[in-house]
C-alpha cells in the first residue's frame, strides 16, 4: 500500500505524485493487482468523494487509485499518526483557498503486513528511483 496526502486542486507535487505512483504500480506487471495508492485528501472544504474519483481517475483505473475523505477530526488524527504536516483553511468562505493550503510531501509504503517500509520524500520530483522502488515493491509482495 501507498499512501499520500494531497489535495485535487494542487498544480505543484500531488499531480505529480499521483502520476509517478500510476507508473510505479504500472511497471509491477503481475503483482499491480496487489497495491493500492491511497490519496488522502486535505482539502476538505472543496474535496468531495466524488471529486476525488474523477480526479484520480486520470491517472489510472480502480482498483489500483483511491482517494479517501473523512472528517476534520479523521483527517487530524491520521495526519498525525503519519507525522504529516498539513495547513488548510477551515472555512470554505476562506480569501483564495487553494493559495492557503500547505502539506507534506511525503509518500508512505506498507508491505502486505501493514508496517511501514520506506518514506519517501521525492516522488513528486519526477523520481529517477522508479526502477529501484518498484523492483522493492515487488520484493516485498513476492517475499
Amino acid at each position: 500500500m501507498i499512501v499520500y496526502f494531497g489535495f485535487t486542486r494542487c498544480t505543484d507535487t500531488c499531480p505529480l505524485t499521483v502520476m509517478n505512483a500510476a507508473r510505479l504500480i504500472s511497471s509491477l506487471d503481475t503483482v499491480a493487482n496487489r497495491v493500492r495508492f491511497l490519496f488522502v485528501t486535505v482539502d476538505l472544504n472543496y474535496d468531495t468523494p466524488e471529486r476525488l474519483k474523477r480526479y484520480l481517475a486520470q491517472f489510472g483505473p480502480p482498483p489500483y487509485i483511491d482517494g479517501l475523505y473523512g472528517t476534520p477530526t479523521t483527517l487530524d488524527f491520521f495526519a498525525k499518526r503519519f507525522g504529516v504536516f498539513f495547513k488548510a483553511p477551515r472555512s470554505p468562505n476562506a480569501p483564495d483557498p487553494q493559495a492557503g493550503i500547505r502539506h507534506s510531501d511525503a509518500v508512505f509504503l506498507f508491505n502486505p503486513a501493514g508496517q511501514a517500509v520506506a518514506i519517501i520524500n521525492d516522488f513528486g520530483d519526477g523520481n529517477p528511483h522508479l526502477r529501484s522502488l518498484s523492483a522493492l515493491v515487488k520484493e516485498l509482495l513476492t517475499g
